[in-house]
């Protein structure tokens, strides 16, 4: 077994993940400057303090000022629960392509493509594990909008 086989892969998954984990953090940061952009030019057309205690009153000016680390932070459940389902679907269909390589015997290295396939397969069947937990989870606990009314106010509908 080639050390070129392992090393290689190895490096093109780091490097990748780097390069995202930078994209990730320029979106971020590029979203919270236009954030407190916009909030400092609303402070400077404000005129009195009643302006800005009516502006925090009302539910449009309290969801302006809220925290942008709370939007920021991965959006709502449904978006957590799908980007997981997303990552476990590109991980399966690696994991697929790294069996194919394999089979069709396209590298001298077929041992370490096994091995990459079935670690990718492995961990794609654990984010889609997650994912399905977490969504069946979350209906169960009336995070999902479908599951919007508690479970047992259709219980309490029924009794006389």
């Amino acid at each position: 077994m080639s050390t070129d086989a392992i090393v290689y892969p190895i490096l093109f998954v780091t490097l990748g993940f780097v390069l995202w984990v930078f994209a990730t953090e320029m979106r971020r940061r590029s979203r919270l400057k236009m954030l407190i952009d916009l909030r400092l030019r609303l402070l400077d057309r404000v005129d009195s303090a009643a302006d800005v205690v009516a502006l925090m009153q009302s539910e449009g000016g309290a969801r302006l000022l809220q925290d942008p680390a709370e939007k920021s932070s991965g959006g709502g459940f449904r978006d957590q629960v799908i980007r997981t389902a997303q990552i476990a679907v590109v991980l399966l269909l690696a994991s697929g392509g790294l069996f194919v390589l394999a089979w069709l015997n396209a590298f001298d290295a077929r041992s370490s493509l096994i091995a990459f396939a079935v670690m990718a397969a492995f961990i794609g069947v654990g984010f889609a594990l997650s994912a399905a937990l977490a969504w069946r989870l979350g209906k169960w606990s009336g995070l999902t909008e479908s599951a919007a009314q508690p479970r047992d106010s259709a219980a309490a509908g029924r009794e006389p």
